[in-house]
């Protein structure tokens, strides 16, 4: 069977030239297809490390000066007074399960501020700041890395700070316990900024980005510019809590030079930037899908082709005593060894594309599970493709006698 095989693929050399370059290209192109996608959904299957289910966000904004409700008297240290009464009010609400306050905390944000920290004398890399309410790190269902989240929520309020594992993973096996500070210990303008008290999972902003390392210290009235107003609806008030807020606090959130500008629950699109992420996303997948049916149907019709033309060559198979089976069996081998000739070029051409990090690492590293993956997949599916493409059209050229094929032809 074996020489019968090589003799088949030898005869038809010329042709199996041409077929071997077009299969090298095809399994080349189509392993850079799903390459593009593994990254995507590899990310968007990690866990997200928080949950904003049933959390509504209240903005503020402030009243125009040309406004008759405008006090141009107010100092600064009013104004926080006011903005802590309208939150307040916004907590004795009855349909009101609780308020969270963060700053550049909130999981879905645009808003971002990353420092440099030390730990002890461990310089560590920049890092995404957040600063928490106790209730907020409940609010947002943050996860401590053991399960145990509710130490998290006891860490903001003994006044320790948090982060995330993997910066745990970076200061090394004692993390809980080192002491946080802004600047080297040579630098005379080295403050501590807390002492670690619980190490909570990594965090992602949006199901298509990855975790960035984190510390999350406690929200202090220093961070009232940009404070982020979270609530959560009691179970069961959901239907219209949005519109129910916006409308019984309306007066009661015009407070000072602050107003009520709107309350919005998560779930909404335009809540955050990251919604366009998904959509362009979204594009891109049905783009890179309708590349991967074109390339399917690109082998599957080669070899259709190629079945359809040997039409009397299997007719003469069969009645030189051959098997159907048979028959099929020694295509399949053909096909798939010409194939396989040229997947071991294609490995080679992603072997170096791996090495020299030419492909798009913003999701995903160019590690060897990534590089597997690719591979089998687009072995399997090519493979699959070509069995698919030799055996629906050979099945009725065999079931046809001999005799009537070499009629035909």
């Amino acid at each position: 069977m074996k020489s019968q095989l090589l003799k088949t693929v030898w005869n038809e050399r010329r042709s199996n030239i041409a077929l071997f370059l077009e299969l090298f290209l095809i399994s080349l192109f189509l392993w850079y297809v799903i390459d593009t996608i593994y990254a995507p959904i590899k990310t968007y299957l990690k866990p997200l490390g928080y949950s904003v289910e049933n959390v509504y966000i209240v903005s503020l904004s402030s009243v125009p000066e040309k406004s008759p409700h405008y006090n141009p008297d107010l100092t600064s240290e009013e104004q926080v007074e006011d903005y802590y009464t309208m939150i307040e009010r916004i907590r004795k609400h009855p349909d009101v399960a609780e308020v969270g306050l963060s700053w550049h905390g909130r999981p879905e944000s645009r808003n971002w501020w990353s420092m440099g920290i030390w730990a002890d004398t461990l310089g560590l890399k920049n890092v995404k700041w957040r600063a928490l309410s106790p209730e907020a790190a409940r609010l947002y269902q943050l996860e401590e890395v053991q399960g145990d989240d509710e130490k998290l929520v006891s860490a903001l309020e003994a006044g320790r700070v948090i982060i995330s594992a993997s910066l745990a993973e970076e200061i090394g096996p004692n993390a809980i316990g080192t002491s946080i500070y802004n600047n080297s210990a040579d630098d005379s303008d080295r403050n501590l900024i807390g002492v670690v008290g619980a190490i909570a999972k990594d965090m992602r902003d949006t199901r298509f980005t990855n975790h960035v390392p984190f510390m999350i210290t406690p929200l202090t009235k220093d961070n009232n510019i940009a404070l982020e107003i979270n609530v959560k609806a009691k179970e069961g008030r959901e239907q219209g809590f949005a519109e129910r807020l916006s409308t019984d606090l309306k007066e009661q959130l015009q407070l000072g030079n602050m107003q009520l500008e709107n309350v919005r629950s998560f779930q909404e699109e335009s809540v955050y930037s990251g919604r366009m992420f998904e959509r362009q996303l979204l594009l891109n997948g049905l783009l890179v899908l309708f590349l991967l049916a074109n390339i399917i149907l690109g082998i599957s019709g080669v070899f259709w082709y190629r079945t359809q033309k040997r039409k009397s060559q299997m007719g003469l198979r069969v009645a030189l005593g051959d098997t159907p089976r048979g028959v099929l069996r020694l295509y399949y081998k053909e096909g798939l060894l010409i194939f396989s000739s040229a997947f071991v070029l294609s490995i080679a051409v992603f072997v170096a594309l791996f090495k020299y990090d030419i492909l798009n690492t913003e999701l995903e590293p160019l590690d060897a599970t990534r590089f597997v993956i690719g591979m089998v997949i687009t072995y399997l599916v090519t493979a699959a493709v070509i069995i698919l493409s030799i055996w629906l059209p050979a099945r009725h050229i065999l079931r046809t006698p001999p005799a009537d094929t070499l009629k035909e032809e």
